[in-house]
């Protein structure tokens, strides 16, 4: 997948294209993490927002009960509905809003 995700492999890319290989996590802002739970990727956010918290990064960590991958295309359902509201809401929160 990296082949294709990076077009030409690695070349030193890595830490930048996966934020889970980053070495230093010194003066990052606090994040919102949002998990699906059918998703592939579900396990690398998850564990991204741990690896985060041990580096004292302040992580609001959503794992997303019934959803799937891309499940927010569809905005007429009220589970993609509540998932914008608190990504809104959040936001608001960390830019004073």
């Amino acid at each position: 997948m990296w082949e294709i995700y990076l077009k030409d492999g690695d070349k030193g890319m890595l830490s930048y294209a996966s934020p889970k290989s980053t070495i230093s996590f010194s003066n990052l802002p606090p994040a919102f993490i949002e998990t699906q739970e059918f998703d592939c990727l579900r396990d690398d956010g998850n564990n991204y927002a741990h690896k985060l918290q041990k580096n004292n990064i302040e992580v609001t960590l959503k794992q997303l009960k019934g959803s799937v991958h891309g499940f927010d295309l569809n905005g007429n359902i009220n589970l993609t509905k509540q998932a914008l509201l608190e990504r809104v809401n959040i936001l608001k929160i960390h830019f004073n809003y």
